[in-house]
């Protein structure tokens, strides 16, 4: 991912967050509900366990659609979500890891690592999928 996009994504991710924080402080919710805990944060099990507890403080729970054991937890719930904030980093790690030797797999065979000229407006395009039907 070019890094301009990934500085957009962050933002908006970030931007995503602060809203929520912003509802949550305003006492507006009682639940946040998440499709994967995973998507709460990407750096470890403490980030996510720090985030659950502080929504904890503010009397709101944190519901994973993907792990329904966040609904009904007991004593175990903070081995759970240091379990699911681990794996989560872990497979961003992997993810990483795994994109970058393609890359450089592509690199070394000689390929290049961008859009093709004219990928980016749209009427060139237009016209060389219409010159591709037309001539071949």
């Amino acid at each position: 991912m070019p890094i301009a996009s990934s500085k957009r994504l962050a933002a908006a991710r970030a931007a995503s967050i602060d809203q929520v924080w912003v509802t949550v402080l305003g006492r507006r919710v009682d639940v946040v509900l998440v499709w994967a805990l995973d998507r709460l944060s990407r750096e470890g099990a403490a980030a996510i366990l720090n985030l659950v507890n502080t929504l904890k403080a503010y009397g709101v729970r944190v519901i994973s659609y993907q792990e329904p054991w966040t609904e009904a937890l007991g004593e175990i719930g903070e081995v759970l979500y240091a379990i699911a904030g681990w794996v989560a980093k872990m497979e961003s790690k992997r993810r990483s890891e795994r994109t970058k030797a393609g890359l450089e797999r592509a690199l070394r065979q000689g390929k290049r690592l961008s859009r093709p000229r004219g990928s980016k407006d749209k009427r060139k395009r237009k016209r060389r999928v219409r010159d591709n039907l037309i001539y071949g």
